[in-house]
């Protein structure tokens, strides 16, 4: 028998930052990516979807799962739009959630940062974006101000995109706008 993409079981504690993983919460399973936060010296995951825990309105960083999880490692590719609606000029607003960022040739996720472990206090329902590197799983900051910062030359913004196996006959792992179905 051959297994053209192995996905290993462990702790989210296991995970290293940028590693993708499958993980089941109290409103589904979603796929969530691990993340290092270099202001906090912590590691947290972003869910990036299809479905987002109970509380959440959009991507959120979340204390890891204490639950095993699913992990694809780094054995992922993504699948950038081709068609000119899935791409915009100008950044979407809070309620367009789960898109990427392309800024001088990295991919980033927009995600909320304010619900970390070290951020329990704040306006409810106001959405405080941070950047998380796909390529590394670190959020875009600048450490010695200790702030979030937003990905720095050209931008443009995928509103549509797939996560793919990196295989030889990818297969979808997520993809955005997500499927009803699902």
């Amino acid at each position: 028998m051959e297994i053209l993409m192995k996905p290993k079981i462990m702790r989210f504690s296991q995970t290293e930052p940028g590693d993708l993983f499958i993980y089941e919460h109290s409103n589904g399973t979603s796929v969530a990516l691990t993340v290092w936060c270099p202001i906090h010296d912590e590691k947290l995951a972003v869910v990036i979807g299809p479905n987002l825990p109970d509380d959440k309105q959009w991507q959120t960083l979340i204390i890891g799962p204490e639950s095993h999880v699913i992990s694809f490692d780094k054995n992922f590719c993504i699948r950038l739009p081709s068609r000119p609606r899935g791409w915009r000029t100008s950044e979407p607003p809070p309620n367009v959630h789960c898109f990427l960022v392309m800024a001088s040739g990295e991919i980033f996720l927009r995600a909320d940062y304010r619900t970390g472990s070290q951020l329990t206090s704040g306006t409810p329902n106001r959405f405080m974006p941070c950047y998380i590197s796909l390529d590394t799983g670190k959020i875009a900051s600048n450490p010695q101000n200790r702030d979030y910062i937003a990905p720095t030359g050209y931008r443009a913004f995928a509103i549509e995109w797939e996560i793919i196996s990196n295989e030889t006959l990818p297969r979808t792992i997520l993809s955005f706008p997500f499927e009803q179905s699902r």
